[in-house]
C-alpha cells in the first residue's frame, strides 16, 4: 500500500512537472535575474525563498519555506548544486537541515542582493557559457494535476539555452510540497522522483 501510494505521488509529479515545463516554456518571462553568491530570491504571494550558496564546496541555488526570518521548522528545503546534485532536505529545530535525499547523476563575495520576483521570472547561476541552472517562478493552475501540484512553485533544473539536460536531475517547492525529479535521455520528465508534503 505504501508503495502504490509512493509510485501514485511520483506519477502525480511527473504529470505535474510535465506541465509546469510545459507552461514555463511558453510563458513570457517578467524578470531573468542572474544571482551571484550571497543573493537571495523572495518569491512573492508564497514562503518561499531561494539563495545562492556554496554548501560543501559547491554553488548551488537552495530554497526553504520562510517564516519568521528564518526556515520554518519542520519544512522541506531543496537544493541543487552546480554539479548536478539534488539535494532534499527537512528544516530541524535548531535551523539546520537534516538530508533526506541526494543524488547526482553525472559528474561535473560580493555584497548579497534581495531578489522579489514572481510568477514568470526567472533566476539562476550560470555554470558555462552554454549551461545554466535556472530557476523559474511557475503558477499551475491546471485542475489535471492533482492540488498539491497547482498553484505557485520554484522549479530549479540544469539546461541549455533551449532545454533541460538529459539525464539530470531537477528540484521543485511551493508552500505545499518539496521534491526531485529526474529527465530521462530525451529530456522529459521520467517517473523517478521523490517528494514530500510541507507542513501546513
Amino acid at each position: 500500500m505504501v508503495f502504490r501510494r509512493a509510485l501514485l505521488s511520483v506519477a502525480l509529479l511527473c504529470a505535474a512537472l510535465v506541465t509546469i515545463l510545459t507552461v514555463s516554456a511558453s510563458a513570457a518571462s517578467q524578470k531573468s535575474v542572474q544571482l551571484k553568491l550571497g543573493d537571495a530570491v523572495d518569491v512573492v504571494g508564497t514562503r518561499v525563498a531561494c539563495f545562492a550558496v556554496k554548501s560543501n564546496g559547491k554553488d548551488g541555488v537552495a530554497c526553504v519555506i520562510w517564516g519568521k526570518g528564518k526556515p520554518l521548522v519542520g519544512s522541506y528545503t531543496v537544493g541543487l548544486a552546480v554539479d548536478g546534485t539534488a539535494v532534499l532536505g527537512k528544516i530541524k529545530p535548531d535551523g539546520s537541515s537534516q538530508q533526506i535525499f541526494k543524488r547526482r547523476l553525472e559528474s561535473r563575495s560580493r555584497s548579497a542582493k534581495v531578489y522579489k520576483l514572481g510568477v514568470g521570472d526567472v533566476f539562476g547561476l550560470q555554470i558555462t557559457s552554454k549551461i545554466a541552472l535556472g530557476c523559474k517562478v511557475i503558477n499551475v493552475a491546471d485542475p489535471s494535476v492533482g492540488p498539491i501540484y497547482q498553484g505557485v512553485k520554484v522549479s530549479c533544473y540544469r539546461a541549455t539555452a533551449d532545454n533541460p539536460l538529459p539525464n539530470t536531475l531537477g528540484v521543485s517547492i511551493s508552500d505545499k510540497f518539496a521534491g526531485a525529479f529526474q529527465f530521462d535521455a530525451k529530456g522529459g520528465v521520467s517517473s523517478n522522483g521523490i517528494i514530500r508534503a510541507q507542513p501546513k
